[in-house]
């Protein structure tokens, strides 16, 4: 019932009018009609309660029946937005990449049926289209078809406009690849270091984006960030490449570096825009509520980003990873809060077990150690930072240097009898060190270290906070 009533709910109204009046004109869809009606208008809310209105005069539960209903109903609806959709989103690429598909299944339908010269028609201007807007997929399908029916040019000609469909096919998913290698684990293996051997506009999109984020991972936000605006002018400006899809991952990328630049009223904007334009329900539209959350958390407007957090919750693509991440960016919001007690309480939901990070798994731990210090129980905070130099220990590998250094800063207060002043005189040059933004003690704004230690140490201390 739920996967009927989501897609209902993803109807334009004038998708929903279209399916009304069709039913009407078919006496043997009555009750599909009444479905449809009942869930549209918000009438009934499970299954059980859809069944009681479908069928009132049934004294036992049509189960078997119902299920047929909702497998008419949901290939209907299928049915006819194949027909009538139409992108309206003012994506160029998006519209076309559409049309080209409907050309394609008419054509192959056109010829099934004999009507050869239609057909073909159709086929080469599916081509052409294709060609244009870089739809090498298409291109494929489309010229594997005209082979086999078209004799205008040679098997051997078809096989030459293949092979080049397939080598412009073969640049784009290496570039694909290469930015996702880039982004999720920062190594790149040496067969996608090479830039396509062509000028396609989309291979050259996806080098961009895989070359913006080996400049994050060298610290280069200043020059990243010019990149990815000439990146969002070039998408612009070649709008037969541009979308919204591609649109929403440049404006998410530029937000993400102006949280680094410290940016952040600017990166809201930019966050914001990404997710308007992100493809609804997408896992990518999901995971760029991350990003909008910290542009908010940072500049301290906690409302908008409890509003954020309870967006990501709700979200469809959200799984127990997902979920288990927010719990400790809302335990992160109550503390910046100053409601400790609610901080207790949300990572008493969280689970280690979904969590492979070991930064990010002691993350939790930071948090209540700093909600400790806040209630001042210093007995308790002492066993707790033994405990953390114990797990800690058990970390052979993967641990970053700043974690174990900010660490020593919340150890050395225990030494300097929770004397601020007597600490940060004595660790004077951990402090310094932590300045840097060399690997390993750089201060992610979006890390682990949700709370920045270092500043808050010294903000309790009453000093000037030198630290971004």
């Amino acid at each position: 019932m739920e996967s009927l009533v989501r897609l209902i709910n993803c109807l334009r109204p004038s998708e929903v009018q279209f399916i009304k009046d069709f039913y009407k004109t078919r006496s043997c869809a009555e009750k599909r009609l009444k479905l449809f009606k009942l869930i549209t208008t918000g009438k009934i809310r499970d299954h059980a309660e859809a069944i009681k209105k479908i069928y009132p005069d049934k004294k036992s539960s049509p189960a078997s029946a119902f299920s047929h209903l909702k497998k008419k109903l949901q290939e209907d609806i299928l049915n006819i937005i194949t027909i009538i959709s139409s992108d309206t989103d003012g994506s160029e690429e998006d519209h076309q990449e559409l049309v080209c598909r409907k050309l394609l299944m008419q054509g192959e339908i056109l010829l099934s049926r004999g009507v050869r010269q239609e057909g073909l028609s159709l086929l080469e201007k599916t081509s052409r289209l294709a060609e244009r807007y870089e739809f090498p997929d298409i291109d494929i399908a489309s010229c594997n078809i005209l082979r086999k029916h078209d004799h205008k040019l040679s098997f051997q000609q078809y096989n030459h406009r293949l092979e080049r469909s397939l080598d412009n096919y073969r640049d784009l998913l290496r570039a694909q690849e290469a930015y996702f290698y880039r982004e999720r684990s920062g190594h790149l293996p040496a067969h996608l270091a090479r830039p396509g051997s062509g000028q396609s506009k989309k291979v050259h999109y996806w080098h961009e984006l895989a070359f913006i984020e080996e400049l994050c991972r060298q610290y280069e936000f200043g020059r990243a960030r010019e990149t990815a605006l000439d990146l969002l002018d070039f998408l612009r400006y070649k709008n037969t490449i541009c979308s919204r899809e591609k649109e929403a991952r440049v404006l998410n990328i530029l937000a993400r570096i102006l949280v680094h630049l410290g940016e952040y009223k600017a990166a809201a904007s930019f966050a914001q825009k990404a997710y308007e334009r992100a493809v609804p329900g997408s896992a990518e539209k999901h995971a760029m509520l991350t990003v909008l959350f910290f542009t908010h958390f940072r500049t301290e407007n906690f409302a908008q980003a409890q509003i954020v957090y309870e967006m990501a919750i709700d979200h469809d693509t959200t799984n127990e990873c997902a979920r288990n991440q927010w719990t400790l960016l809302m335990a992160a919001l109550n503390f910046s809060q100053k409601d400790y007690k609610s901080v207790n309480r949300t990572l008493a939901r969280w689970d280690i077990k979904l969590c492979k990070d070991p930064n990010w798994s002691l993350s939790p731990r930071l948090l209540e150690i700093l909600t400790i210090l806040e209630l001042k129980d210093y007995d308790w905070y002492e066993y707790r930072c033994e405990c953390f130099r114990k797990k800690l220990a058990r970390f052979k590998s993967g641990v970053q240097e700043r974690l174990k250094l900010v660490f020593s800063l919340l150890f050395a207060l225990i030494k300097a009898n929770f004397d601020y002043d007597l600490m940060l005189m004595r660790e004077q040059q951990s402090l310094e060190r932590l300045e840097t933004s060399s690997s390993g003690l750089y201060w992610d704004p979006m890390g682990y270290e949700l709370i920045n230690i270092p500043q808050w140490i010294l903000k309790k201390a009453g000093k000037p906070i030198l630290l971004r």
